[in-house]
């Protein structure tokens, strides 16, 4: 299997400093913590790759310490002599990366106990091992790992530890409204918690030919919904320096206001039989403001671009498929068949109606003239158009006229029950005052006769 891979942090708009904190390995057997600048393919080895994205928490208590320290404890525990062992046991692996979350919350706390400075930081984390044909996810916080495959779309293979994802969890918030909750910041896990250990979640999954891995800080996912991250993906996930490029362009064209961080991995199989064309699409960013009024703007980017697999021979590998923005473009032949001529459909619609009306003589013999009359009228139309205009223009008129008197006579009512509430409540409370005894029986005598008054007018 091959892969190449890139990094990359930003400040963003709005801050000074930069709390978050990445690291990637290529080559976990030689422990070389650096990042490919050629962006080739390069060969996996026997005890894989591993990317990590930390986004640091606490502002003036020294956030950027809290991400720091995580990815230097990962790089110290993500040695060839403790992997060797593990590698081709699943459980093993993720029981070891959970390990290693814990033992770098650890590290945290004991650090501001020793420093009173930094006392309150934190930190989330998401890294992702990629190893064989798999890749073992283990996080802790809001921090992400997507997924974008070519069949399926964009996947999401962490699940946040917050609090709205917690209110869909138990059904009193629509995931759709997650990004746009005014608590979406507000983590319910994290490393560097005083009163509360680290509990790291893990996951595996599958990888398939041509995947595009990606890990990002909430500065990414907190400001583009899914539907924008799918679409740059899509669009240059082919190479994973331009992709990191332009997803940090799309957060900070959405405001920028947090630091944003990312890390992109593209997967090829060696000898792969199946071919997969990514879908054709323009290389821009969706507006925030349109995403913001599709409650699944995904839904339909995976319905517009659906993937092609073509199967290949071995005769055939060096002959690229290429389509062309004309192809592309160029509407089905469906469409434009679709459209007829209303003439015999017109005559079709007559015959219809003149056999539905012979029906209605049946049934309904009472009904004879009025139907009767009704065919005159539809003969009439199709003799003088003219005149029937003229007829509906005044009809028109006269039912315009019918919505005013409709609405006064509503408001009238309104403001007769409401000087009869008014009554009901003086009356109610002269009532518990026993001296008021003329003023009540007056109040009562004019009660009776409005009464009588509105029983006249609704006789009227």
């Amino acid at each position: 299997m091959k892969f190449k891979l890139a990094a990359g942090t930003n400040v963003g708009l709005i801050r000074t400093n930069n709390e978050d904190n990445f690291i990637v390995c290529p080559d976990l057997s030689t422990s070389s913590w650096l990042i490919p600048q050629d962006g080739k393919y390069s060969d996996l080895d026997d005890l894989g790759a591993l990317l990590v994205v930390a986004d640091g928490m606490g502002g003036a208590n020294a956030g950027e310490v809290a991400s720091a320290i995580t990815v230097q404890t990962i790089q110290d525990m993500f040695v060839p002599e403790a992997l060797k062992g593990i590698v081709d046991d699943g459980k093993a692996i993720q029981k070891f990366m959970a390990d290693v979350v814990k033992t770098a919350d650890l590290n945290i706390v004991n650090h501001s106990h020793v420093d009173s400075s930094t006392r309150g930081m934190g930190t989330t984390v998401v890294m992702a091992w990629i190893l064989g044909r798999r890749v073992y996810v283990c996080w802790c916080g809001d921090s992400r790992c997507y997924v974008l495959n070519a069949t399926k779309g964009l996947i999401q293979l962490s699940k946040d530890h917050s609090f709205v994802q917690e209110l869909v969890d138990k059904g009193e918030l629509d995931a759709e409204y997650m990004h746009d909750h005014p608590l979406s910041n507000v983590v319910t896990r994290c490393l560097g918690d005083v009163d509360k250990r680290a509990q790291p979640d893990t996951r595996v999954y599958e990888l398939q030919h041509n995947d595009v891995i990606m890990l990002c800080s909430d500065g990414l996912c907190g400001l583009c919904h899914d539907g924008q991250i799918a679409e740059v993906m899509e669009n240059f996930g082919d190479e994973p320096v331009e992709c990191k490029n332009e997803l940090i362009s799309a957060a900070l064209s959405n405001g920028g206001h947090d630091n944003v961080t990312i890390a992109v991995c593209t997967i090829s199989f060696n000898g792969e039989d199946e071919t997969t064309i990514r879908p054709v699409a323009k290389r821009t960013h969706v507006k925030n403001e349109q995403l913001r009024k599709t409650v699944n703007p995904y839904a339909s980017i995976k319905e517009e671009t659906e993937p092609i697999t073509t199967t290949t021979d071995a005769s055939d590998e060096e002959k690229p498929v290429e389509v062309t923005d004309k192809d592309a473009n160029e509407e089905p032949a469906v469409k434009e068949e679709s459209v007829t001529e209303p003439t015999e459909t017109m005559e079709t619609e007559d015959k219809t109606a003149e056999e539905t009306e012979t029906e209605e003589k049946k049934e309904e013999p009472n009904q004879t003239k009025q139907t009767t009359d009704e065919g005159k009228d539809k003969k009439k139309t199709k003799e003088a158009p003219v005149a029937e205009a003229a007829s509906e223009d005044d009809e028109l008129s006269d039912t315009q006229k019918a919505p005013v008197k409709k609405e006064q006579s509503r408001i009238t009512r309104i403001l007769l029950w409401l000087i009869l509430l008014l009554l009901v409540i003086a009356v109610s409370y002269i009532a518990l005052a026993k001296e008021c005894e003329p003023l009540r029986q007056e109040i009562f005598t004019t009660f009776g006769n409005l009464v009588e008054k509105l029983k006249n007018m609704k006789n009227n």
